[in-house]
């Protein structure tokens, strides 16, 4: 039911998003950053309102989700769109030198998060209860999303500086040259 509703709007959300972040990105790279830094933000509110909706808006007296729950999941799935673009940003502003280096310390951070997430949320959820450390948990997109419209501030140079130096390749937005 929900897991599966969000399973699907996250598959689509990535898809879609990370075209449309491919044709943002080639366009204006500042817009691109306000565009990944919205979804971000943007995916809180479903989530945020799923914990802390009453039972009776989240599913049926037989447990059944109700349309609501099921619309939240859908919403939820925007969530999905940083991912790709994030690691297509890491492609196009790396040389091919230090990608590897780049990408070991991406996926060490991701995995660092997604083991440390949980503690941190378990440890809250002894400090000040379940429904308030699951919503402190996904407002922290929130510092997320900010770092995300800072990059605005330095994509552009940083783009430019592996386009003028020849090195990048490899991501979208890149044209390819004739050797």
């Amino acid at each position: 039911g929900v897991t599966a509703v969000f399973g699907l709007a996250c598959l689509g959300c990535a898809f879609a998003g990370s075209g449309y972040g491919a044709s943002l990105y080639a366009r204006d790279k500042s817009m691109f950053c306000r565009f990944i830094s919205v979804t971000t933000l943007c995916a809180i509110v479903p989530f945020v309102v799923l914990i802390n909706a009453p039972a009776s808006m989240i599913s049926t007296e037989t447990g059944s989700p109700r349309l609501f729950t099921l619309l939240l999941a859908m919403g939820g799935g925007i969530n999905a769109v940083a991912g790709p673009n994030i690691k297509a940003v890491l492609m196009n502003v790396n040389s091919a030198e230090v990608r590897g280096t780049v990408f070991s310390a991406f996926t060490l951070t991701d995995d660092l998060g997604k083991g440390l997430g949980p503690t941190l949320v378990f440890v809250l959820i002894a400090i000040c209860g379940r429904r308030a450390a699951f919503t402190l948990g996904f407002c922290f997109w929130g510092i997320s999303s900010a770092v995300l419209f800072m990059m605005g501030q330095t994509l552009p140079r940083d783009a430019r500086a592996m386009t003028n130096s020849g090195s990048a390749g490899g991501g979208f937005g890149r044209k390819d040259r004739d050797v």
